[in-house]
């Protein structure tokens, strides 16, 4: 059975996100009535205004993916995993697409072997039955000012691929379609996103501003997705948020 779809395609938004949102908005009278909620994606080949966590900007290049799709719930699955589910789907999508290898940090990124960012994810829950999921991705090479500070250098998935317009149509709905077709089982995810986690017992730091953090070894995720550190005295903490850097 194919998965009904409305995909719609801009030559440049600010952020597809907020568009989403908007959009939502304005179906709101129905989704309350209980109709049955479509498959939304929205594309676009030029995204001047991205949104990151923590309210950041996520810059956007020539090579650049940007997408946001939404997510019906599901009360099989546990929605603070989803970030975690979402990066390791999306990184075999793009090993399948690129052949290229790649690793994911907490929460939400998605980075070259190098430890480089080449790709990021951020969900936002609407309401009960809808939550929007929103990607950039650095898919191609890509030019950065190197005085920007980046908390993560910037990269890009491969240096033979040049996106064409019809790639940045095409590619966000292939993924779409990959992930609605696997995200309905039950296969555990968490243990996919563990063997790809590029900082797994390596030194780390948790940050939830400049004077507040905490540092350790990482364990693994908890079955909310909570980061497990191992701190000076063998104790463990679970942290559900927080911005992680691998201490080198």
């Amino acid at each position: 059975m194919t998965t009904k779809i409305s995909h719609l395609h801009y030559e440049k938004v600010h952020s597809t996100q907020n568009l989403l949102k908007s959009q939502l908005l304005d179906q709101k009278s129905s989704i309350e009535k209980e109709e049955v909620v479509q498959n939304i994606l929205i594309s676009t080949s030029n995204q001047s205004n991205g949104v990151g966590r923590h309210g950041n900007k996520w810059d956007s290049f020539k090579n650049s993916l940007a997408f946001s799709f939404t997510i019906k719930t599901d009360p099989t699955k546990n929605l603070p995993t989803l970030p975690l589910e979402l990066s390791a789907y999306l990184a075999e999508w793009l090993n399948l697409k690129t052949g290229k290898k790649l690793k994911v940090k907490w929460p939400n990124d998605i980075l070259t072997i190098n430890g480089e960012k080449c790709g990021g994810i951020l969900c936002h829950y609407i309401n009960p039955k809808i939550i929007i999921a929103g990607i950039g991705l650095n898919y191609g090479p890509i030019n950065f000012e190197s005085n920007n500070l980046y908390k993560t250098k910037p990269g890009f998935i491969s240096d033979k691929i040049e996106l064409s317009e019809n790639d940045k149509k095409t590619l966000p709905l292939d993924f779409y379609k990959f992930f609605l077709e696997r995200y309905p089982s039950k296969e555990n995810r968490l243990a996919s996103w563990e063997k790809l986690c590029i900082h797994m017992n390596k030194p780390v730091k948790i940050s939830h501003s400049e004077n507040s953090f905490k540092e350790g070894i990482f364990k693994g995720i908890g079955s909310n997705g909570e980061a497990i550190l191992e701190l000076e005295n063998k104790r463990q903490e679970k942290f559900m948020s927080g911005s992680l850097n691998i201490i080198s």
